[in-house]
């Protein structure tokens, strides 16, 4: 089952990660295929902390992706705290408690950073900085408390008071809505979109598809410099138990019988044939004929 966030935090010397994290509406809205690889601190590890899914509410779940993964933890606790209050808490609800926290442990984690060393709390920074610092020192301190974000993207994905499938993200740009039925954060992000709108990923896909599409868009995701190939895969539905997609099943099903299959081919006969005779490549040497060249290929190997 999916971890319930409990104040884990990872140690400051694996922060730096890279990740793929997707989510996929589908039945109608009645379901949201999450997927993500296991990669922290450039390793792949088994323990929870190595997911990057978690319980923010019983309706809602969250991704973790970013380069200061860890940071992400107390805002999610921030947010958990508070929505546990809220039955059916709708979009704009997890939203905004979810963004109030960030920005609170955005603030704290800059002061922090920068003011406590001062031996000076931030309101006393606010009212007497400029009295108990140098103009260049309070000039600085403040340029960073302004300039100071986290590295992380947040794909939050759960279901509104209407019980229908909702997604959004967080980070440093604030919230970002997609009217798509899927999202996809991370550094093989972009790869992810592109197969899911190639795919004509919407809500009306069965489960089946769901599930599948989801964990494809993953799989072109580890195109990604350092994504790891291992993948949490899970169907959630609302007021229902998630469901774990088994690593024997993601491997010897979704990826090695159907995924791989699948991805682009070679070209064919006909395709060479095509490309030889464009115009405007005239006086190029042209492809040679795979079938052709394997031909010659036996043939030599039979004389040899």
């Amino acid at each position: 089952m999916l971890v319930p966030f409990r104040g884990l935090s990872l140690p400051r010397n694996r922060r730096r990660h890279v990740t793929t994290c997707v989510a996929v509406i589908c039945d109608n809205a009645r379901a949201i295929a999450l997927a993500a690889d296991r990669m922290v601190g450039g390793s792949v590890i088994e323990s929870p902390i190595g997911q990057k899914i978690f319980t923010l509410h019983k309706n809602w779940r969250v991704l973790i992706s970013g380069d200061d993964a860890d940071t992400a933890f107390p805002v999610i606790e921030r947010a958990t705290n508070v929505l546990r209050r809220s039955r059916l808490p709708s979009t704009a609800d997890v939203a905004t408690v979810l963004s109030n926290a960030y920005k609170q442990e955005r603030l704290d984690e800059a002061v922090t950073r920068y003011i406590t060393p001062r031996g000076l709390t931030l309101r006393q920074f606010i009212d007497q900085g400029k009295r108990l610092l140098n103009k260049v020192d309070f000039q600085f301190f403040g340029d960073q408390l302004y300039k100071f974000d986290f590295e992380i993207d947040l794909l939050v994905a759960g279901f509104d008071q209407h019980q229908k499938a909702r997604l959004f993200s967080l980070s440093s740009r604030g919230i970002t809505r997609r009217r798509e039925g899927f999202f996809a954060v991370g550094s093989g992000a972009d790869v992810a979109d592109f197969i899911m709108n190639v795919r004509q990923v919407t809500p009306k896909l069965s489960v089946r598809e769901g599930v599948y599409y989801a964990l494809e868009a993953k799989y072109y995701g580890e195109l990604a410099p350092g994504v790891s190939e291992a993948t949490d895969l899970y169907l959630f539905r609302f007021g229902k138990s998630d469901i774990e997609i088994s690593e024997d099943t993601i491997d010897d099903i979704l990826v090695n019988k159907i995924a791989t299959k699948v991805e682009p081919q070679d070209l064919r006969p006909t395709h060479i044939n095509l490309l030889n005779s464009l115009k405007e490549l005239k006086g190029f040497p042209p492809i040679t004929n795979p079938q052709k060249k394997k031909s010659s290929q036996t043939s030599k190997a039979k004389k040899a």
